[in-house]
């Protein structure tokens, strides 16, 4: 992950605050540092430029009216707007619009990037005076605004603005001492790369990964090399652009015929769930008839062997009674046949007697009854005779 830490005077006070964006898109945090009442961040750091410096502008606005030179005067405005006095913008920033870090986390690290560099500032008698920290959440890459202004006070104690001779005060060496002072050759430089480790040796203290490789320097170009590199960079931006633009259309023209694809396959997706839906209410109705019918069964197997319990009653009931006539007609016919037997034997004696004395019998077999009783009462006078 990358961070990085750059500083200019291109900045401003009122871009900081974000007052161009609507309040409900707007996310920063502003920590003031000038301890103002005013309402905006840009007449706080006025107020600070109108204590700090009012008088030694003033002084200086005296001698050159005192030299006749008028059109060197300038307001208290002026000097704030001026691109050499203006307040200095040290912006800090870990990682991309892609990948960055949580908020919090980035909050931590410029407060305690802002600390070490208000102790350096009190260990090397306050060669700069610290107006406010904007942080913006709000812009496609999270980063912080520090503002600040260079300070030293002159051998007649009037406090002066001055980038080069403040840190020559604070004891801030030149990158090349035996080189005169120059673009490439200040101690703004020396300071900004110990400002720049300090910021990174922040970031690793909290565990971040960083890369701190420098992007590769160019050399100065004109103002027609830059024109040309300029333009050939928009001809190839364009054309990186159109490139893009086609693949987009491919895959747009890709996305639509895989999006009609997948509508089709989920109209058939719908038709077979609406079929399976119909086959599933039917299959439930009839799950329901069957059930109806398995319990019209039950109750009618319940019914038969209700009356199937009657019928085996009913049946043991009549083989008693049947065993019972049985048993009757079994008495009954036993003293039948015996009333029989006792007839044929009686018959037989009958015969018997028939065949041994056939005189007591008439012409048709039948017994003479008078005849024997004659007999009987003859026999009987005869004896008494």
């Amino acid at each position: 992950m990358k961070a990085t830490m750059r500083s200019g005077r291109t900045g401003t006070a009122v871009h900081n605050e974000h007052l161009h964006i609507n309040e409900e898109d707007r996310d920063i945090e502003i920590f003031d540092a000038t301890h103002s009442s005013a309402s905006t961040l840009r007449n706080r750091e006025l107020m600070v430029y109108s204590k700090e410096f009012r008088a030694g502008i003033e002084e200086r606005n005296s001698r050159y009216l005192a030299q006749r030179h008028p059109e060197r005067v300038r307001t208290l405005e002026q000097v704030y707007t001026n691109k050499r006095t203006r307040p200095e913008e040290c912006i800090v920033q870990v990682g991309n619009m892609i990948e960055t870090i949580h908020r919090n986390l980035f909050c931590e690290l410029v407060r305690r990037f802002c600390s070490r560099l208000q102790q350096w500032n009190r260990e090397h008698g306050y060669p700069f005076r610290l107006l406010d920290v904007a942080y913006h959440f709000d812009e496609a890459t999270p980063h912080a605004h520090i503002r600040r202004v260079w300070k030293y006070t002159d051998d007649r104690g009037y406090v002066r603005i001055g980038q080069e001779e403040a840190l020559r005060r604070a004891g801030v060496e030149l990158p090349y001492p035996y080189k005169p002072v120059g673009r490439y050759n200040n101690r703004k430089i020396s300071f900004d790369k110990m400002a720049r480790e300090m910021w990174y040796e922040i970031c690793r203290e909290h565990g971040l990964d960083i890369d701190t490789k420098p992007l590769p320097s160019r050399r100065h170009l004109s103002t027609k090399e830059y024109t040309q590199e300029q333009i050939r960079a928009k001809e190839a931006r364009m054309n990186e652009l159109c490139t893009a633009v086609e693949s987009l259309e491919s895959a747009l023209e890709s996305r639509l015929a895989l999006t009609a694809e997948a509508e089709r396959k989920a109209s058939a997706a719908r038709e077979e769930a609406e079929q399976a839906r119909k086959e599933a209410e039917s299959a439930r109705f009839r799950s329901v008839r069957e059930q109806e019918n398995a319990d019209r069964c039950r109750r009618e197997a319940h019914l038969a062997a209700e009356m199937l319990r009657d019928i085996n009653s009913d049946i043991e009931l009549g083989r008693r009674k049947l065993k019972a006539i049985q048993d009757q007609i079994d008495h009954d016919l036993k003293g039948d046949v015996n009333g029989i037997l006792k007839g044929i034997a009686a018959r037989q004696e009958l015969d018997a007697i028939r065949k041994d004395h056939p005189e007591l019998f008439d012409e048709k077999g039948q017994y003479r009854k008078n005849r024997v009783r004659n007999e009987r009462e003859d026999r009987s006078g005869r004896f008494t005779r």
